[in-house]
């Protein structure tokens, strides 16, 4: 059980440093204002495909609804 729980306290330790690290990574590249439009650009287009990838499932969604009212 010791063993387990000093396991389970180095995983988290770990994954704190990554993030930190993983953050201070990211700031400095928000810095570059090139790097920074990219990645906004790109972000807007991920948020676009989501939002219409859940209109899409809605649809369809309500569809096979009518499908099995009208059945």
């Amino acid at each position: 059980m010791r063993t387990l729980a000093g396991f389970s306290l180095i995983i988290n330790l770990l994954g704190e440093f990554i993030i930190k690290i993983t953050k201070a990574y990211m700031d400095k590249l928000m810095k570059n204002k090139e790097f920074r439009e990219k990645s906004d650009k790109e972000y807007q287009n991920l948020c676009i495909e989501i939002n219409r990838d859940r209109h899409l499932f809605l649809l369809t969604s309500l569809l096979k609804d009518n499908r099995r009212k009208l059945n």
